[in-house]
């Protein structure tokens, strides 16, 4: 049997530039999805260097600067953030990846390749088998964290490159997480994410001046939550007032009443929530139409 082909040219992948390769951005949003912790920037860092070696087939030390892992520190960097892979990290990361192949005009190839493990039956190969590892055990070990990677590896009877690598191909599940790890670790924004998009945001607090806490309290989020999410969308957030607006009945009532404008129009007008409008409207007796017509609602005189 000859040697398979590689559907991947390495040749090219090794001539790619590599600074934008899983950019910070990129990086948050990944983390926010999966619950994985954002961590420091060397956390980032590994992560982006691990994702070269994949894609590149190179060592660590040829990747940039701005991620290269020479010194023993980072190495066991990459040794922690391995161990703390999980199945939605992992894809997550191949996904990431992907796009980025795609972005170099590279859509005809995996991720990785690695030739059929049959070509190695019947040889008598150095250093220890990956497949005698007992998964299982393994990620018992893992998960609970009484020992450093390299001591993991030992008793396990294996090297730490190939705890790596399975570590890579088979991230143990994770515990659910606290409520208090749910928000730190960014889940909490990306739910809301999930929940209103940054168009829909937009029209209720800038269009429609509705209120931060009135639209988490349709949406059912926490106000600091949504607070996070409009900075994250980049919409610019109302200033507090240092006076609150006063309506005038007789203005309210000519515009509301005669004009029959809209509460959410005469909201935008005074820069307030159709919500606060329609409160004034009941405080100054100003005679509300039904939500579904014009009739006055009976409650109000």
């Amino acid at each position: 049997m000859g040697w398979p082909e590689s559907p991947i040219d390495y040749a090219r992948r090794r001539r790619i530039d590599y600074d934008q390769l899983l950019i910070a951005t990129d990086w948050k949003q990944i983390c926010r999805r999966t619950g994985a912790p954002l961590g420091r920037e060397h956390r980032h860092q590994v992560a982006r260097n691990l994702l070269f070696q994949r894609i590149s087939g190179m060592p660590a030390h040829l990747s940039p600067a701005a991620y290269t892992i020479t010194d023993t520190p980072r190495r066991t960097y990459l040794n922690e953030f391995t161990a703390s892979l999980t199945p939605a990290l992992a894809d997550a990361l191949d996904n990431a990846a992907q796009a980025f192949l795609d972005d170099q005009g590279i859509r005809d190839e995996p991720v990785t390749w690695h030739p059929p493990t049959s070509l190695m039956d019947g040889l008598d190969l150095p250093g220890p088998d990956p497949a005698a590892v007992d998964i299982e055990l393994m990620h018992e070990l893992v998960m609970a964290a009484q020992s450093n990677i390299s001591t993991i590896a030992e008793q396990l009877a294996t090297s730490v490159e190939v705890l790596r690598h399975l570590l890579q191909r088979h991230p143990p599940s994770p515990p659910p997480l606290t409520a208090h790890q749910f928000r730190a670790r960014g889940r909490a924004i990306a739910a809301a994410q999930a929940a209103l998009s940054r168009e829909e945001l937009t029209r209720l607090y800038c269009d429609e001046r509705r209120s931060l806490g009135e639209i988490a309290e349709g949406f059912g989020l926490n106000r600091i939550t949504l607070t996070r999410l409009a900075n994250e969308y980049a919409i610019p957030l109302r200033r507090h007032r240092t006076a609150r607006t006063v309506i005038d009945r007789t203005w309210l009532y000519d515009q509301y009443v005669h004009h029959q404008r809209s509460l959410a129009d005469l909201a935008q007008e005074k820069a307030m929530s159709p919500a606060n409008m329609r409160r004034w409207a009941k405080i100054l007796g100003v005679p509300l139409r039904s939500r579904g017509g014009s009739r006055p609602e009976s409650a109000i005189d």
